[in-house]
């Protein structure tokens, strides 16, 4: 019996122990980021990017190099037109992180 009662006695102290100061971390980090972009380097200059069906632009303003188009993560569906209306890509792009490099060819 009196081996019972210390240990209920042993872990009330501990469980009470536990309560008392309970460990919150000081820091918060968060991995990854909320998606990536695409690069079209070698676009015609007077080519528009859709996507999605929504017009973001000339694609020259998204070469790689003094810029990319940020989307979210996910498969969007990415076209390249030329400003005369003929399309010069039309294809699914999953989208992670990093930039995809899109060729058009």
């Amino acid at each position: 019996m009196k081996t019972l009662g210390r240990f209920l006695a042993m872990f009330v102290l501990v469980f009470a122990a536990g309560c008392a100061s309970p460990s919150y971390p000081e820091r918060s980090i968060a991995q990854g980021g909320v998606g990536g972009g695409v690069s079209f380097p070698d676009a015609p200059a007077d080519a528009v990017v859709l996507v999605n069906g929504q017009r973001f632009g000339s694609a020259s303003q998204f070469d790689g190099v003094e810029g990319f188009l940020s989307l979210s993560r996910g498969t969007h569906l990415i076209e390249v037109r030329t400003a005369t209306g003929e399309t010069l890509l039309r294809r699914q792009i999953y989208v992670g992180n990093g930039v995809a490099r899109v060729e058009i060819q």
